[in-house]
């Protein structure tokens, strides 16, 4: 992992090779606390450079309960700059905590190194519910 120029300022770069093994390879990004969110997030969203070979995009979170919950994002079989959308399933308790970010590799018969590049990740987050507007005395009546 190290820091490069994204889209609009500092991004990761996260280099792999899944040359060195024929089982299900991975490579992460740890954040160095999790990143615990403080409302209820129903997606998730990454502008992602990618290299086209093809390495899925996951993310993994943690909900309230403390069950694992993992995002399954596209192949990154794509060059160039691309916003990747990752959606949390109805089941997910809130609030949660984005504990990685990482590829992974399945298919033992491919082969490759890499690197793609991670310029922000974004919990799109349900509003915050306004505050209970203040009773307004209405015009008194003269009696």
């Amino acid at each position: 992992m190290r820091a490069v120029d994204g889209r609009d300022g500092q991004a990761l770069e996260m280099a792999y090779d899944f040359t060195r093994d024929m089982r299900t390879r991975d490579a992460a990004l740890h954040p160095p606390e999790p990143i615990a969110l403080d409302r209820q997030a129903f997606a998730f969203t990454a502008g992602v450079h990618g290299d086209g070979n093809g390495a899925r995009l996951m993310l993994a979170l943690t909900d309230d309960l403390g069950v694992a919950h993992t995002l399954q994002g596209p192949a990154v079989d794509w060059e160039g700059w691309r916003d990747v959308r990752f959606e949390v399933p109805d089941t997910a308790g809130h609030p949660l905590t984005l504990d990685r970010v990482y590829l992974v590799e399945e298919d033992p018969s491919r082969t490759y190194t890499g690197g793609v590049v991670l310029d922000g990740v974004r919990a799109e987050t349900v509003p915050e519910p306004l505050p209970d507007p203040e009773p307004v005395a209405g015009p008194q009546e003269a009696g």
